[in-house]
């Protein structure tokens, strides 16, 4: 909510735009760059695949609030704040949302060895499909990352265009 409310008041580019710690700017655009498609994934998935299945008569108010708070406002808020900031992208700027994705899958067998379950059931090897399955999710990984970035670069062309016509 900060960054959005920064973001407002530095229409006019008063504010500085890099922090003196380089290794703080590279977290930054690991962050800008990983962050909203993955919000983005869990929102669609939260409400495409997982809440047409809960029983929301089960639910009091606060449960209900704090499903609308993490799979509903978050994504807004992280679209509101990704639109407004304007950060010079490169296509090597994909790398971290295909190493997030690598890093996922890595904690999902971790989490299945110790506790026995899987997060997701479809990532089971005991799916018959399942060397399939992971050809497809580390695809869509790395379609996902580039695709994003791809934007984003354009997203920032566009408002450097923009900047200069003023």
């Amino acid at each position: 909510m900060l960054s959005i409310i920064l973001q407002i008041i530095d229409m006019k580019n008063d504010l500085p735009k890099r922090f003196k710690n380089e290794n703080i700017n590279v977290l930054f655009h690991v962050f800008y760059n990983v962050l909203p498609p993955l919000a983005l994934i869990v929102a669609v998935v939260f409400w495409l695949l997982i809440s047409p299945k809960i029983k929301w008569a089960r639910y009091d108010n606060l449960n209900i609030q704090r499903h609308l708070i993490q799979h509903l406002f978050q994504i807004i808020f992280i679209l509101i704040d990704w639109y407004l900031i304007n950060v010079p992208t490169s296509l090597n700027h994909a790398y971290p949302m295909v190493g997030i994705g690598m890093i996922y899958i890595v904690f999902v067998h971790i989490y299945h060895a110790l506790y026995g379950k899987w997060i997701y059931k479809f990532l089971s090897r005991r799916n018959k499909y399942w060397f399939v399955i992971y050809i497809f999710v580390i695809t869509f990984w790395i379609v996902l990352g580039v695709v994003f970035t791809k934007f984003q670069m354009k997203k920032y062309e566009n408002r450097i265009k923009d900047v200069k016509k003023k």
